[in-house]
């Protein structure tokens, strides 16, 4: 009989306390799914941007080249600013290479002024070849130099030869390499397109 009491009162005690200990909702709560799906939109932004492809914000269109060149001086932003750039280069007119040359020239990050090279290297001029070839320059750093070759090899355009193969002997090692890579390509016309590694781009 006593067996039988004490069972009775195991029973009773265990009884309320799994009532009470019962979770009052699984871990997916309604608001769980939207804030992953936030999380995993910057995931996916984060490992396809590329230089070309800023991280998708919405920013005021600009109407001209000169709008352009006036928002990029006003802005600190550096993604703002690679958008800018692009988006002049979308002009892809004289005026629009014009005003890309004189962004390489007043802008020190060297980030920005890759970018300002390959935005070049779309624009379809007869000029565009001497226009990135200002990224050769002795006072760039040598990213940026190295990046001018890549740019000038992607373009595949045989006039950016003699801004090339002086530099194949350069006392620069990472200069002169990357020069007669690119000098190499560029006399292989029927060969697949080739680009040297991207030093500037972080990841993106």
């Amino acid at each position: 009989m006593r067996k039988l009491i004490r069972f009775v009162a195991v029973i009773a005690a265990v009884v309320p306390l799994t009532a009470c200990n019962k979770p009052a909702a699984p871990a997916s709560s309604p608001t769980q799914p939207e804030t992953n799906l936030v999380h995993r939109g910057r995931s996916v932004t984060n490992k396809t941007r590329t230089a070309k492809s800023p991280a998708k914000r919405k920013y005021p269109p600009i109407a001209s080249v000169t709008d352009g060149l006036a928002v990029y001086r006003e802005t600190t932003d550096s993604t703002y600013k690679t958008w800018i750039i692009y988006t002049v280069g979308e002009f892809n007119n004289e005026e629009a290479l014009g005003a890309l040359v004189a962004l390489f020239q007043g802008e020190t990050d060297p980030e920005l002024k890759a970018n300002i090279l390959d935005a070049m290297s779309d624009i379809d001029s007869p000029n565009s070849v001497a226009a990135i070839a200002i990224g050769l320059d002795a006072a760039q750093p040598t990213a940026v130099r190295v990046e001018a070759i890549s740019t000038l090899m992607y373009k595949d355009d045989v006039t950016a030869l003699p801004y090339l193969e002086p530099l194949t002997t350069n006392g620069n090692h990472q200069i002169a390499a990357a020069a007669l890579h690119a000098v190499e390509m560029i006399n292989m016309p029927s060969s697949p397109q080739h680009t040297l590694p991207r030093v500037l781009h972080k990841v993106q």
